[in-house]
């Protein structure tokens, strides 16, 4: 597949960005694009436009809010106060449910941004796995990325629930109704079966595809979601990231999100104290 050109970009002031997602705004009642980063436990959060475009970046305006998550738990962030996180999505009652790579948790946040409890999600993992971006599937499960060898995706229930599969995708007009227990468990796995991706660092769907940012290869992997019952993905193709995107030394492409009407939207850790664009549309091709 071909490299892709830039298009849109936009600064964030958010630092070290290492997820992307979206939700429904409570109060609008219109689809908002969210990020989160590493470093902090502030939410960024930009609206969709009715003609499914992002506000364009302008340096005499602040482009996207930023919102600190109330009420976290002390021990839910480092003794140095970075927040670990690695992924974020979000569903149609404007609920936010954050992955931190520490201790595998799911933070659920109101659509107001304040805690409001932890799930963690428990599977056989050795000390170099952890798990990277964060998808709603339905019944109340989750879709995660195991980063490690080989690179899987693991699919998280309340303890005896059968899989659904990455094909079960929540709706987007639908709340996720995560179980009240506190924890999670691994229910189904499956490998990501190309040697083009080393990293798997946020995961999108759109369609009857799973798609894949990898920041070590800088590209995008698209998989045919598996069939019910089936343990396979089946690689679709890998595309490069354009040469500006994540092309720094300190740059790494962490996360992604496809949607028809943004097209593919890709976010840069810039690293600490980096400046610049972290939110890149590449156009619409790569749902296709």
């Amino acid at each position: 597949m071909d490299g892709m050109a830039g298009r849109e970009a936009w600064d964030l002031r958010l630092g070290e960005l290492s997820g992307l997602g979206r939700r429904r705004n409570p109060a609008s009642g219109e689809t908002e694009l969210l990020a989160v980063g590493d470093r902090g436990t502030d939410i960024a959060a930009l609206p969709v436009g009715e003609a499914g475009r992002l506000p364009r970046d302008r340096r005499h305006r602040k482009v996207a809010d930023r919102f600190e998550v109330r009420g976290l738990p002390e021990d839910l962030t480092r003794s140095d106060g970075q927040s670990d996180w690695e992924g974020v999505a979000g569903d149609a009652a404007g609920h936010i449910f954050v992955l931190r790579e520490t201790g595998s948790t799911v933070l659920v946040v109101s659509p107001t941004f304040e805690y409001e409890r932890s799930v963690a999600l428990r599977w056989e993992t050795s000390a170099e796995e952890t798990l990277e971006s964060l998808l709603l599937l339905s019944d109340g499960h989750l879709l995660s990325a195991c980063q490690g060898r080989p690179l899987k995706l693991l699919e998280f229930a309340a303890p005896g629930e059968p899989p659904v599969g990455p094909s079960a995708v929540l709706p987007a007009d639908q709340a996720l109704q995560l179980p009240p227990g506190s924890e999670l468990e691994c229910v189904a796995t499956w490998e990501i079966p190309t040697d083009r991706v080393r990293s798997a660092n946020d995961l999108a769907t759109y369609g009857d595809h799973l798609f894949l940012i990898s920041s070590v290869s800088r590209a995008i992997a698209r998989f045919r979601l598996p069939a019910p019952g089936s343990d396979a993905l089946e690689p679709a193709g890998v595309r490069d990231l354009p040469k500006e995107v994540a092309a720094g030394r300190d740059e790494k492409a962490e996360g992604l999100l496809v949607d028809g009407r943004l097209g593919v939207l890709v976010g840069v850790d810039r690293g600490p104290g980096g400046r610049g664009a972290e939110l890149y549309e590449l156009g619409g091709a790569g749902t296709d």
